[in-house]
């Protein structure tokens, strides 16, 4: 990627403390920071900042980090063309890695974002536009947040049936102001509750509406607790499906911290070693495990562990037919009786077409069950194209236990 000079957000925040974020969007816990209290800052004297930060430059996960540790060092002085180029390499190295969000409107794209928590129900949303041409006057910013169907009950009554709350805000510096070839860094802190998100913006004026596209930037949590809190939990956990729910979280959370995320695999594949299903659900991909959790009273999430042996060649959705007994027809819609079998199917998060080989996935949904034992077969398929593998027999489920 072609390096584009700088432009900062007086609002981007500096380097917190240790928490695990999402892809594209986590930082170095132990990357060299400067700790504030109330306006009182307690800092390292400059030759020791350098110090770490020479030994530690390496170690800084995303972009937003690297570019708050370079303005940390430029406000304590330092000018070392050292330092400065091994920030500069740094940053070269994260660049490549970004994978951009989406093109928000014909003046600008988002390339990649931040997601922390700052403070009690508080959390912090940092977005990188990269600029392509000039704007012509101001525009707002919106959020949405869209949550999973069992955390509808703590939006307000009047919202849940959108599924979503909004926020939105001014970016600083203002969008006119932003110059051609630009990177851009805009931060904005908001109330939250401590669950997953799925997150959209976009551009508007409240005058005119929206302008441009709308950006998905994906399902965004914090875990909240350090890394080594984690790898506490994941050798504490006995239950597979704990560990499939600490794997689903740490992924909204970007599993960026390595070692947490060896091992979380090393303990799933411990219990898989005594038990696995090892179903070709379709030529570039095994089911190793399926289970199922009741998560309220009229919901359950399913877990599909898969081992991915090569790019899938679409974007596959995923279906399971529940087949019952006869005294239990009356169950199932006026339409599936003759067929004998409910029928549930969804698209797979992330999208099958995102895989790669030798990667372990964990694919989770949310359906409504009966409170009957159901013949489970499930399987992979294209909407008017049929199944590209076999159909995997799971066997009797209680569903809704």
């Amino acid at each position: 990627m072609e390096k584009l000079p700088i432009l900062l957000s007086s609002f981007l925040g500096l380097l917190a403390g240790a928490v695990i974020l999402p892809a594209g969007c986590s930082r170095a816990p132990e990357a060299p920071r400067v700790e504030r209290r109330g306006k009182e800052e307690v800092s390292r004297p400059l030759p020791e900042y350098e110090k770490e930060l020479r030994a530690n430059v390496s170690d800084i996960a995303n972009v937003f980090d690297l570019n708050a540790a370079r303005r940390e060092y430029r406000r304590r002085g330092g000018r070392s063309k050292e330092i400065l180029a091994l920030l500069a390499q740094r940053e070269e190295a994260l660049f490549d890695a970004v994978e951009p969000l989406g093109k928000i409107s014909p003046e600008a794209e988002i390339l990649t974002c931040d997601y922390r928590k700052v403070g009690e129900n508080r959390y912090r949303l940092d977005l990188l536009f990269k600029v392509r041409s000039e704007f012509d006057r101001d525009y707002r910013l919106y959020l949405h947040r869209h949550v999973e169907e069992e955390h509808l009950p703590l939006l307000p009554p009047e919202i849940r049936g959108y599924g979503f709350e909004s926020w939105s805000f001014e970016p600083l510096p203002p969008t006119s102001v932003w110059d051609i070839g630009a990177l851009i860094y805009i931060s904005t802190d908001f109330n939250a509750h401590s669950i997953p998100y799925y997150l959209k913006t976009g551009f508007f004026r409240i005058e005119e509406g929206r302008y441009g596209k709308e950006v998905a930037l994906g399902w965004r949590a914090d875990l909240e607790y350090s890394e080594g809190e984690l790898l506490e939990r994941i050798e504490e956990t006995e239950d597979l499906v704990e560990l499939y729910e600490l794997w689903r979280r740490f992924q909204y959370a970007g599993g960026r911290a390595q070692t947490a995320s060896k091992r979380l695999e090393e303990r799933i594949d411990l219990f898989l070693a005594e038990e696995t299903i090892a179903c070709p659900i379709s030529p570039e991909a095994t089911l190793l495990d399926f289970r199922s959790r009741r998560i309220n009273a009229d919901l359950v999430r399913l877990y599909y562990f898969i081992d991915v042996t090569e790019v899938p060649k679409s974007d596959y959705r995923i279906y399971l037919h529940g087949y019952v007994d006869d005294e239990h027809l009356h169950y199932l819609p006026e339409d599936r009786r003759r067929h004998k079998f409910a029928n549930w199917s969804f698209a797979p998060r992330p999208p099958a077409s995102t895989w790669k080989p030798g990667e372990k996935i964990l694919i989770t949904a949310e359906i409504t069950a009966q409170p009957i034992p159901y013949d489970l077969k499930t399987g992979f398929f294209l909407p008017g194209v049929g199944r590209p593998g076999i159909q995997c027999d799971l066997g009797r489920y209680q569903l809704s236990d």
